[in-house]
């Protein structure tokens, strides 16, 4: 309604604009395929469906409460001066934004005009709906051509009906369908590749190395000072094996003992990487990540708020590290408030043991899969699950006495 959308208020009293939007509502024939996955998302209880217009919300409430589904749908828009608000680009962007970064939320989007760009950009899942000719955005094409040129949006298309010729090339913008059964499971089952963890375990991939390394972690023998040097030894067998290949690495002028300088390499911008030690537990192992790249920065944190904002200014790389990760509990925490802080800088978690439940499943699982920029590098994954290990690791490596 643009500029006389005043005019258009005093025209029309509420009764009216009622009738109106319900003459309009029972005029709209939603997507038959498009109705399924509505009805399907609205039987989930750990998603929730949004539509979020820029147009009036009344019109959408109607067509939803035609369909069945009006209590199960949450509808933002506006429509009347009334309403306190007018959706825009910038608000379905920052819609999208606040659901991920304040309730670390993942988000999968559906669009189709150069008004829902910001919002496909910031989502997890993009997904831009193609209709026919006559009707689809005559400026969507350039729009979204710069989106992913200029902006970074990666995205799908779904083409409704299924006949239309898509947008830009099928290599661009691969095609989906709502009720195909992969997507759909991607969103629905809780499970799958959306829910796994990056994970690099070195069990994997040198076992006998890991078993000479593991050795003195799990000889009840060996405690204090012997022991702490031994999660140390891990520290820095994990971070020189696998952080060069993760974080890359640069060349750096070194003397050579013949007198003249030779290339030396260390880690790619070594001296803007923080290694964090979660105390008491992952200090002897971050000892051991300090001693590999020893001009990263180094910090110890009891608490969350140790860990402030300037710390991870301008931080190339973050590793908090720990000796056990269980359920994930305290990783989780810890990247939220990080991701609070920071919201690009990449997170490496090293530690010793993972358990197999936070590798995959769970919710906690979920939880920490959907942050991006995060890996996990571990000595080894266990299928032991023992809530008081990480206590009884602290204590015997440094010898405390209870009572």
């Amino acid at each position: 309604m643009g500029l006389h959308s005043k005019r258009y208020e005093e025209r029309l009293r509420d009764d009216e604009y009622d009738s109106v939007c319900k003459d309009i509502a029972s005029s709209v024939t939603l997507d038959g395929e498009f109705l399924k996955f509505l009805h399907l998302i609205a039987q989930q209880e750990h998603i929730a469906a949004v539509v979020v217009t820029c147009g009036s919300a009344q019109i959408w409430k109607y067509v939803l409460e035609l369909e069945g589904s009006q209590e199960k749908i949450t509808v933002i828009g506006g429509g009347r001066i009334s309403d306190g608000f007018v959706v825009t680009a910038e608000v379905k962007g920052a819609l999208v934004g606040h659901l991920k970064d304040k309730h670390h939320l993942e988000v999968c989007a559906f669009g189709e005009s150069p008004l829902d760009l910001k919002m496909l950009s910031r989502a997890d899942k993009a997904i831009v709906v193609v209709g026919d000719g006559a009707s689809r955005s005559v400026s969507m094409e350039t729009a979204l051509k710069k989106a992913i040129e200029n902006d970074g949006l990666k995205a799908k298309q779904c083409l409704r009906p299924s006949h239309v010729p898509p947008r830009l090339t099928t290599e661009v913008l691969p095609i989906i369908e709502p009720m195909d059964p992969d997507f759909r499971d991607s969103l629905v089952s809780g499970c799958g590749e959306a829910n796994k963890l990056k994970v690099i375990s070195a069990d994997k991939l040198n076992p006998e190395a890991v078993k000479i390394l593991m050795t003195p972690m799990r000889n009840a023998n060996v405690q204090g000072p012997r022991l702490r040097e031994a999660h140390s030894d891990v520290g820095w067998y994990l971070a020189n094996t696998f952080l060069p290949a993760l974080i890359g690495v640069e060349e750096f002028a070194v003397p050579h003992p013949q007198g003249h300088n030779t290339t030396g390499y260390q880690l790619w911008r070594e001296d803007k990487i923080l290694i964090v030690a979660l105390m008491r537990g992952g200090e002897p192992m971050a000892f051991g990540v300090s001693k590999a790249f020893e001009r990263a920065m180094f910090m110890h944190v009891n608490q969350l708020i140790d860990l402030q904002h300037d710390h991870l200014e301008d931080r190339f790389a973050a590793i908090p590290v720990d000796s056990v990760v269980n359920s994930g509990g305290t990783i989780l925490d810890f990247v939220r408030h990080i991701r609070d802080l920071n919201k690009e800088v990449p997170v490496v978690v090293i530690t010793g043991v993972m358990q197999a439940k936070c590798v995959s499943g769970g919710r906690l699982t979920a939880a920490l899969a959907k942050y991006g920029h995060l890996q996990f590098i571990t000595l080894r994954i266990s299928e032991n699950n023992s809530r008081t290990q990480g206590l009884v690791i602290a204590e015997t490596v440094f010898s405390i006495l209870s009572s």
